[in-house]
């Protein structure tokens, strides 16, 4: 297949960036102030956008308007640090010419935040989705299937990368090859979503993937 027509997608926390922690401390906080009935609610939430995760696990409107201001104050002190290898493995993508683009569920307010600290960001990923592009957020398709339509390529010719239950069920949803990353789910777990599964990027290539699409 020609690369041309291929796009490479990547979710943001714990794809990109080595996040996952902060929100996993933070859920966690809030399911044992607001839904201690709720077992690991923390790892249920992974790749949700956060109105699904209101919506289903939090529904009084006053619950929602504490979390909304607290998960706006831990964002504000979050830092972006990457994953082991992602840099080079990026600029590895742009240098043979293939088309890049991020999928988020985070919205746009956060991803100025990201812009500030890391402005590269806007560099690495000239092509965006992020929750406030689409009307149904992961494991609904729509995120990853957007990405497609605008890089120009067909879904099954794209290749995620994600570390969520949620988003690995989007990209296959959306017919797309998925590469899972261990920064979030055991790998045992991960394994009954998919079979190609990295802990993060040092020591591979694009030709690693691209030799099997």
């Amino acid at each position: 297949m020609n690369e041309k027509e291929i796009a490479i997608l990547f979710d943001l926390d714990g794809v990109v960036f080595d996040t996952e922690h902060f929100y996993s401390e933070f859920w966690a906080e809030e399911a044992r102030k607001f839904r201690p009935d709720v077992e690991h609610l923390e790892m249920k939430i992974k790749g949700h956008g956060l109105k699904d995760i209101l919506n289903e696990f939090f529904d009084d409107p006053t619950i929602q308007k504490s979390i909304l201001k607290d998960i706006k104050d831990m964002e504000k002190r979050m830092t972006f640090p990457y994953i082991a290898g992602v840099e080079n493995f990026i600029a590895s993508i742009h240098q043979k010419n293939i088309k890049v683009c991020l999928v988020t569920s985070s919205k746009k307010d956060k991803m100025e935040r990201v812009f500030a600290q890391r402005p590269e960001i806007k560099d690495y990923f000239p092509l965006m989705i992020t929750s406030d592009d689409i009307q149904h957020s992961k494991p609904a398709p729509d995120c990853y299937l957007k990405a497609a339509e605008i890089c120009h390529v067909k879904p099954q010719n794209c290749i995620v990368f994600e570390d969520s239950l949620a988003g690995i069920e989007s990209a296959l949803s959306a017919n797309m090859k998925v590469i899972a990353l261990s920064t979030t789910h055991p790998v045992d777990e991960l394994q009954k979503k998919t079979t190609t599964i990295i802990s993060d990027f040092t020591n591979i290539s694009p030709d690693d993937f691209l030799e099997r699409q």
